[in-house]
C-alpha cells in the first residue's frame, strides 16, 4: 500500500475542458438595485465557518455583501443563464469588439474568476 496520495483528475485539464465549461449564476444572488442597463448592484449571503458563525450577531457582522457591476461586466454576467459556454462567452466577445481569441480569452477567464470570488457565479464542467 502507497502512503502518496492518489493523482486526482483535474476537471479542466485541456484547454478544450475549459472552453466547454459553462458558468452558472449562484441561486442566492440577488439584484438589489438597478439603472436601465448602466449598472446593477447584486447582494450575495455571506458565509462564516468555524467559531465564527455562532458569533456574527453578536459581532454585527454583514450577512450579506453587495457587488456592482457595469459596463462590460454586466453585460457579459446577463449571458450566464447556464446553457453558454465559456468558449461561446469568448467568441461573442472577440466577434464584438474585434479582439484576438488570446485577448478575449484572457478577459473572460479573469472576469469568471472575479465572478466566482465574489460568489456570484461558479463553472460546471459537463
Amino acid at each position: 500500500m502507497s502512503s502518496r496520495p492518489e493523482k486526482r483528475k483535474n476537471s479542466f485539464e485541456s484547454l478544450q475542458d475549459q472552453l466547454a465549461s459553462v458558468p452558472l449564476k449562484n441561486e442566492k444572488a440577488r439584484e438589489v438595485e438597478t439603472e436601465k442597463g448602466q449598472y446593477a448592484i447584486f447582494a450575495v449571503e455571506q458565509k462564516y465557518k468555524g467559531m465564527i458563525k455562532p458569533l456574527t450577531k453578536l459581532l454585527r457582522l454583514k450577512q450579506e455583501k453587495k457587488y456592482r457591476l457595469d459596463g462590460l461586466s454586466l453585460k457579459i454576467f446577463r449571458k450566464i443563464d447556464g446553457k453558454i459556454t465559456v468558449g461561446q462567452l469568448i467568441d461573442e466577445l472577440m466577434a464584438e469588439y474585434k479582439l484576438t481569441f488570446f485577448e478575449s480569452r484572457g478577459l473572460i477567464i479573469h472576469y469568471m474568476q472575479m465572478l466566482m470570488e465574489k460568489g456570484l457565479v461558479v463553472i460546471a464542467a459537463f
